[in-house]
């Protein structure tokens, strides 16, 4: 009688993550998810959480989910990086764990002091909406000079809890710069508001861009709508915004390396000497 066979069966994502797991051991070399960095900038994955990177919560939303801001580093430049803010555009968002993981592991934490705000709408994400849970848009519920009050937009400047928490951080902060992710039919483009500095943060993010998806470009004409973030803290404070905007439903992997890429060129742009007139 001819012995029984077994059949095995192979589950891949089980064996990428045994594979993974048992890379995680002290002294293991020529780890897979090296191998899963997209090309650009190559920061080494580490194998903990981020070192020096933490969380405080800075408010909750309509419906109480918390918004947590992350800070690593402690140079005189400072920027603040966005994941989302309209919760029907989470190209970025939903890596953003991963992004900042590579930005924290970068090697600049001497020269910028980085802020991370994953997201700023979990309603909006949590019901796949644009506006947060009243139906409001965040991104035109700031107090700038164009603000115009409607059911839409809030009734004031700064009425919904969402965006009064990262104002009150965006004031104490006080970012030379601010990179927020979107998404729209439009793009990929990355749209600048602000002084001159924000068109040098928008060509060095694009050309970097460029390198993984020759597609981006700047898009300095974009509208600049009643009471978003880039008009307020842009062109009535005078800072650099940049408001990048992928097209909807970006393969997230590509997404995550356009804006680690291009996010990196905005760091080493701001760090780096420039002339004074």
């Amino acid at each position: 009688m001819p012995a029984a066979r077994t059949t095995l069966r192979f589950n891949a994502p089980l064996l990428i993550t045994l594979a993974l797991s048992a890379c995680a051991l002290p002294g293991c070399t020529n780890r897979p998810q090296d191998l899963l960095i997209p090309p650009g900038d190559r920061a080494a994955m580490p194998q903990a959480p981020a070192l020096e990177a933490d969380a405080v919560q800075l408010g909750v939303s309509r419906e109480a989910r918390p918004i947590f801001v992350r800070t690593h580093g402690a140079g005189p430049r400072r920027l603040l990086v966005i994941g989302l803010i309209h919760g029907d555009e989470p190209e970025v968002y939903e890596r953003f764990d991963q992004l900042w993981l590579r930005l924290t592991t970068a090697g600049y934490g001497r020269e910028v002091r980085l802020a991370g705000i994953a997201t700023m709408n979990p309603d909006g994400y949590a019901q796949r909406r644009r506006g947060n849970a009243r139906g409001v848009d965040l991104n035109r519920n700031w107090p700038a000079g164009n603000f115009r009050p409607s059911g839409g937009h809030g009734a004031t400047p700064l009425s919904e809890p969402e965006a009064a928490a990262v104002h009150g951080y965006i004031e104490r902060f006080e970012p030379d710069a601010i990179i927020v992710f979107h998404s729209t039919p439009g793009g990929p483009f990355v749209d600048p508001d602000g002084p001159e500095l924000a068109d040098r943060l928008a060509d060095a993010f694009v050309r970097a861009a460029q390198r993984i998806d020759p597609t981006w470009r700047v898009h300095a004409d974009f509208t600049n709508p009643a009471g978003s973030l880039g008009t307020w803290y842009g062109l009535n404070r005078g800072r650099a915004v940049l408001t990048v905007e992928y097209r909807p439903g970006a393969d997230p992997d590509q997404a995550l390396s356009t804006a680690t890429a291009g996010t990196l060129a905005v760091v080493r742009e701001l760090v780096r000497p420039h002339e004074t007139p």
